[in-house]
């Protein structure tokens, strides 16, 4: 693993220098004579009645990422990217019958798919990132419905003097879609069951 670059000190001088003191007294003498220096570092003027706001800024913006102005993002060239909805979940069951069939690793798959007709017009580079891409967005899928489910289950769980059966028709009535409803249905049936 390669380490990341030291970025340069921006101060010289006894900015630059630890304080070496062992006693408490001398610490704090040494920190006063340092911030006198940072704010002359910064040409702040110690008459401002800001002057401490202007040196939090500073340091801030000089340290802090998130402070940093950064430039907006550059229009990219090219098509825009289209992918018809759907198509991911295609791919991701196109790639991994694959592997699970060929016994082969992804790398591999991702050009066996493209070779297929289903996939000609997307090269195998692509069809890895689309690959990845639904896979997260898939992912992503899942972790909500899993929130959203555990979520379903608390609320049924605090109505223990009904019966499962009311609880059923209570989430039919309610104003899920159906394939969350039917998702949630399924999870609680399982759940019972147990």
């Amino acid at each position: 693993m390669t380490r990341k670059p030291r970025r340069p000190n921006k101060f010289d001088g006894k900015l630059a220098k630890k304080i070496v003191a062992t006693e408490q007294g001398e610490i704090d003498g040494e920190r006063d004579k340092k911030m006198e220096l940072l704010f002359k570092h910064y040409q702040i003027p110690r008459g401002n009645p800001n002057s401490w706001n202007l040196l939090a800024l500073a340091l801030a913006i000089d340290f802090v990422p998130g402070m940093k102005r950064g430039t907006p993002p550059v229009p990219r060239d090219g098509r825009p990217k289209t992918w018809k909805a759907g198509r991911g979940e295609l791919l991701i069951a196109a790639v991994e019958a694959i592997m699970r069939e060929k016994q082969v690793p992804e790398t591999f798959a991702y050009h066996m798919v493209a070779q297929d007709e289903k996939w000609k017009d997307v090269s195998a580079k692509s069809i890895r990132n689309r690959y990845n891409e639904a896979k997260k967005r898939r992912d992503a899928r899942l972790e909500q419905n899993r929130a959203s489910t555990i979520g379903f289950i608390r609320l049924m769980g605090d109505l223990p003097d009904r019966p499962i059966a009311t609880r059923i028709e209570q989430a039919r009535a309610s104003e899920r879609p159906d394939s969350d409803l039917d998702f949630f249905l399924k999870k609680l049936a399982e759940l019972s069951s147990r």
